[in-house]
């Protein structure tokens, strides 16, 4: 298993420029070049939904299978209302400070600008028109009570990719901080069904 920080996060570099959920994409190519991997499942959260998406779209031949979760492909509110609108929603801010706190308390936590950036790649992204290019088997775990994925944009997700299996967790979008097993036993199986076939 692989683990590595995205653009502007953890260990990696921080470029003054705007990111891009394509340009991680490109980044993900780029590390599987490198370390000569030609073909991996990847398991993606949140905002490395979108990445995943762009990733099989793009090189169908480097993904053998995508396990999403607390997954999206879009983000239904104009940029400028989507932080006002989490501040607003009862339980939204509580999550936001909740996942905040979480990232800056990391070893090498994200400075504010590169955070900022981070948060503005996923709403320039709109994954519709990739998710019918989607080749790989596709598991998708989100949470009913995530009031940052509504299940409108869940649904539709799971709707779009060919043959996607979606499991719906009662939870919120940080529900395996509760109980990781929620998502690693889904994963599990379907990656060793992949596999299998």
């Amino acid at each position: 298993m692989i683990v590595f920080d995205t653009r502007g996060s953890g260990r990696t570099d921080k470029p003054d420029i705007p990111y891009s959920i394509e340009m991680m994409a490109e980044d993900t190519i780029g590390l599987l070049d490198l370390l000569g991997i030609k073909q991996a499942h990847f398991i993606a959260s949140s905002m490395g939904s979108c990445t995943a998406l762009a990733l099989a779209a793009k090189y169908p031949e480097r993904v053998k299978s995508l396990v999403l979760h607390v997954a999206f492909h879009r983000v239904p509110f104009p940029r400028n209302v989507i932080w006002g609108l989490m501040w607003r929603i009862p339980g939204g801010k509580k999550q936001m400070m909740k996942g905040a706190d979480f990232l800056f308390k990391q070893q090498c936590p994200p400075t504010p600008e590169s955070f900022a950036r981070q948060g503005l790649a996923p709403l320039n992204f709109d994954g519709r028109k990739l998710l019918g290019q989607i080749k790989a088997p596709t598991l998708i775990v989100n949470g009913t009570k995530d009031q940052a994925v509504s299940m409108r944009i869940t649904r539709e997700l799971a709707q779009g990719i060919p043959g996607a299996k979606l499991v719906l967790i009662e939870g919120d979008h940080l529900f395996i901080s509760q109980d990781l097993n929620l998502l690693l036993k889904p994963a599990l199986e379907f990656l060793a069904e992949v596999d299998a076939s």
